[in-house]
């Protein structure tokens, strides 16, 4: 049976909108669906730039 799988990051960006950090805070349980969220963020920086530094969280699902 298949399975949803759920990872939650957490990433801090500078005020230029690059990712500084990244954290996975729940892990799916599967390492390839964490490591791909990962990199879906790393590849998506530089984000918007936002007028100072903030952490955000980002809840991936499959």
């Amino acid at each position: 049976a298949s399975r949803d799988l759920e990872t939650l990051i957490s990433f801090t960006m500078d005020k230029d909108g690059k990712v500084i950090s990244h954290k996975i805070e729940e892990s799916s349980g599967n390492y390839l669906f964490d490591l791909s969220a990962v990199k879906a963020i790393l590849k998506a920086s530089p984000l918007p730039p936002h007028p100072v530094e903030r952490e955000i969280e980002v809840r991936f699902h499959l």
